[in-house]
């Protein structure tokens, strides 16, 4: 390093001694207008007044950018960069006392960094700062202090705000928002932003009716659906039972429905319903009668043929004594025996054909009835179903149903009102904490901010 600045402090010599005899900077062989080694990059030098520097002014610090002058907060993500100072009038022994001072950046010491959860900065070599509370010009004295003492050279620090976290806010507002925190922000300016300007008197009150309006309307659509459960069921019942539905009791007397108008649609979708197993059963019917009519026909030829085995039987045994005598020859006697093997064998088949139909109609007999009892347990199924639905409506008619009825309109302004209450959820070096805030409580990057409505007799009767 000290070999470094020593070569560092001769071309800077050099660069004056040109400049005194009329030569321009760039004239110089090897030498442009910046020159970088493999950690440090050499800025364009400038001149630094050494009282400026030693008094470190306000004016010599860095801007401090769209966040003024607020404090550092835990979370805030900054960039570090540190500048090394070389020159004249900086203490160190060189020959070139005329040379002007040059600003190095240290690139293996600058970055970006973020404030950690106890509210301390780590940097390279001068270890952990604590930053929460600081303002960027103090936090930017503390940085260069702390490489102060590991530095021969003159430190310089610039830090820049880059990010800060938002403000959460939760609660009593129409949805939970996230709201970039700006200097100066106080609970009220973020309650509004988040869309909690609603709690005035009037904004209560209209709060109050809407929600009346939201249940009222969740009140008739739960007629609605009861009234169709309540038809779906005298459906079912007459469906089982093998008589026609007729319109309950219960279904007349609610008052937001056309009973007859409800009970034929629930007769429509049940047809809709069973469409696909009266199809299925009646196509099992058409094929079971077609199997009868056939199982009816090979009866017949059955018969037809076991009359004409039998006829054959008796010719032949007629001709076999006439054959033994020699009055029958041959050929006569072979073609009756021929017959009477084709027909056995045509009665044999027909037989065959009779067993293999009359089981496939066992078979078509078993599909019609499993199907029949698998409609029927789902209809005992849909009943079940039905009767649960018309259970929870009914709960539900008997609890919101009475509760819209007293809580009308014209006695709104009987009840209490609400009026907000503010917490506070901040991340501290020593944990999270909470506490009560008012209005024009400031907040913090990082804030939970909760909005908590309470109602207040006082605020109903002080009511113009």
């Amino acid at each position: 390093m000290r070999a470094f600045i020593a070569s560092t402090l001769l071309i800077l010599g050099s660069l004056v001694a040109s400049a005194s005899v009329g030569k321009p900077l760039d004239s110089v062989d090897g030498l442009s207008k910046g020159t970088a080694s493999n950690d440090s990059t050499l800025v364009t030098p400038l001149p630094i007044d050494e009282g400026e520097a030693e008094s470190g002014s306000d004016e010599s610090r860095p801007s401090a950018g769209i966040y003024g002058d607020s404090a550092i907060a835990i979370g805030d993500r900054l960039k570090v960069t540190i500048f090394l100072e070389y020159g004249s009038g900086n203490g160190l022994s060189t020959t070139n006392q005329g040379a002007l001072p040059a600003i190095l950046e240290r690139q293996d010491l600058s970055g970006e960094y973020t404030v950690d959860e106890s509210g301390t900065l780590f940097l390279p070599l001068a270890g952990p700062l604590e930053a929460t509370g600081h303002s960027l010009p103090e936090l930017t004295a503390l940085i260069e202090k702390a490489y102060a003492r590991q530095q021969e050279a003159p430190i310089r620090a610039s830090v820049q705000l880059l990010e800060r976290q938002p403000v959460y806010v939760t609660g009593n507002i129409p949805s939970p928002a996230v709201l970039k925190h700006t200097p100066g922000m106080t609970v009220l300016q973020a309650a509004l932003l988040a869309g909690a300007g609603g709690n005035t008197l009037a904004g209560d009150r209209t709060q109050r009716q809407l929600d009346v309006t939201r249940e009222r309307e969740r009140v008739r659509q739960s007629a609605e659906r009861l009234a169709k459960c309540l038809a779906r069921r005298a459906v079912l019942v007459a469906e089982r039972d093998g008589d026609q539905p007729r319109i309950p009791l219960s279904l007349s007397r609610i008052a937001e429905v056309q009973p007859g108008t409800v009970l034929e649609d629930a007769v429509r979708l049940r047809k809709k319903e069973r469409q696909k197993v009266d199809e299925e059963i009646s196509g099992l019917d058409s094929t079971f009668k077609g199997m009868e009519s056939e199982l009816t026909l090979l009866r017949d030829n059955a018969r037809d043929t076991e009359a004409w085995v039998e006829e054959l039987q008796a010719r032949v045994q007629g001709l076999e004594p006439a054959f033994k005598k020699g009055t029958v020859n041959s050929m006569t006697m072979f073609t009756a025996r021929n017959d009477l093997v084709n027909a056995q064998e045509r009665l044999q088949e027909i037989k065959t054909n009779i067993s293999r139909l009359e089981r496939d109609i066992m078979q078509t007999r078993a599909s019609k009835s499993q199907l029949l009892t698998n409609e029927t347990f789902e209809q005992e199924k849909a009943l079940q179903e039905v009767e649960d639905a018309i259970h929870q409506e009914e709960i539900t008619q008997s609890t919101m149903g009475l509760l819209t009825q007293t809580a009308s309109f014209s006695t709104m302004d009987n009840l209490p009102l609400a009026r907000p209450k503010y917490r506070i959820v901040r991340q501290t070096p020593d944990g999270l904490k909470e506490f009560d805030a008012g209005d024009d409580s400031g907040l913090q990057p990082g804030d939970i901010l909760k909005i908590i409505n309470v109602l207040d007799r006082r605020l109903s009767d002080e009511r113009p």
